[in-house]
Order: structure tokens, then sequence, then C-alpha cells
């Protein structure tokens, strides 16, 4: 702040202030003054009329601090802030990427596999044929002739045929033993498979209770009917 005062020079008092004393001489202090251009009064700065002749006061509006711009009281960081949309796309192409990587990740594995590594279905094989040679080992000792008759495909040669030798050896002897081997396994496709099975079989004459063995080998034909394995075709190997 400035503070203005003021000195008048009058007739015989040259000895006491110099001539070149300016009129008005600024000093500091808190409340500048200025001058009315008319009468001449000192006024505030900051009066908008002169309280001696009521001139209207411009340097107010002159001289008044101009307000900052909008735009001055936004901050850089607000300016400069990217809009929603870019960070949509952004995510959007880094999810992209994650999913190709994922894609390639697996298609590598895929490719490293062992070309010997079989899978999980034709894996479990033996196991699957296993089982229906139980359940004809069942049929057998049990004399059941519908679940003798489920071991067999529809297209088994002479089925019927089959199935009543079955009947007619049923009233002459009763199975007690049978043990089977599965060897020489070859998968045909995904529903077909053949092999060759080795039967030893105790059996009693119901006449005279007398025990019987037997090693009988079969070359099998199987097939996946319906979602079950069954023998479709079987050929007794006569040993040399």
């Amino acid at each position: 702040m400035e503070r203005y005062a003021f000195y008048w020079q009058l007739p015989g008092l040259d000895k006491f202030c110099p001539p070149a004393l300016p009129l008005f001489k600024k000093s500091p202090g808190r409340f500048p003054m200025s001058v009315c251009p008319r009468c001449q009064n000192p006024y505030e700065s900051g009066a908008r009329f002169c309280p001696q002749c009521g001139l209207r006061l411009v340097e107010a509006e002159a001289t008044g601090e101009e307000k900052p711009a909008l735009s001055d009281n936004l901050s850089p960081s607000a300016s400069r802030r990217p809009p929603t949309w870019l960070w949509v796309l952004i995510g959007a192409g880094v999810f992209l990427l994650i999913l190709i990587m994922a894609v390639a990740l697996f298609t590598q594995r895929q490719g490293l596999r062992s070309p010997g590594e079989a899978p999980a279905s034709e894996a479990g094989l033996p196991e699957q044929l296993a089982r229906v040679l139980g359940t004809l080992r069942e049929a057998q000792v049990n004399k059941d002739l519908s679940l003798l008759m489920s071991c067999y495909a529809t297209d088994f040669p002479e089925r019927s045929q089959k199935i009543r030798e079955m009947a007619n050896a049923w009233q002459d002897f009763d199975f007690t033993a049978m043990f089977f081997s599965l060897e020489d396994l070859q998968p045909q496709g995904v529903a077909g498979a053949r092999a060759k099975i080795v039967w030893d079989i105790q059996v009693q004459d119901r006449r005279t209770q007398e025990f019987l063995t037997a090693t009988q080998t079969f070359r099998v034909e199987f097939v996946k009917e319906q979602g079950a394995w069954r023998i479709r075709s079987l050929e007794e190997v006569r040993a040399p």
C-alpha cells in the first residue's frame, strides 16, 4: 500500500521549501491516495465517485485487478485428463491381447503332446473289455440267459443258436471256475477292437460230479453298441 502526502508552495516560503519540490510526493503508507482530476481533492484508491465534486472515477475500473480467466483456474491435470472412451479402448485391447496369448499357449501345449500318448477313452479300453468278459463269466456261473445275451452284439453270427447251445450245456455241466487273460489288444477306430482271449475253465459233470478243466483260446472282435462293448465275433484258436 502507498500513501501520498501533499505540499503547497506559498509565497515567501521559498527559503523554507525548495522551488523544485514537487506538488505531490509519494510516501509509503497503508492507504494509497489519488487526486480527482476536476477538483484536485484526494480520494482513496478504489473509490468510484469523488467525495468532493461527485465526479465518476474510472481509475478503479482501469486499475482494478483482472479476474482470472476460467481456463486459468483449471489445474493442468484436469485439463489433460484422457476421455473415458480412451480407457475403454485400452481395456479392450489388453483383454484381446490376453486372450490371444492364452490361445497360443494352449495350441503350443497341444503340439508338444507326445504322439504315443493315448486319449483317456483309449487308455481305459482294456478295463472296459475285461468288464464284458467278467459279465460273460458271471452269466455262465449263474446260468443267467438274459445276462449272457447282453454280452453278444446284435449282428453276432448265429446268435440265437449260440445261446441255445449254452443253455443245453448248463443242463449237463456246472461252471465252477472261469479265469481269462486279455492279450494282443488292437483298437479298431473308436467303436471296435480285437484281442486274443485265453480261458481257463473248470466244470463239474452233474451226473458223475467229476471236475473237468480245460483251456481255450479265442480271437475275439468287440464292437461298441449303444454305449456298451459287446462280442461281435469269435474264433477258437486250436493248439498246434
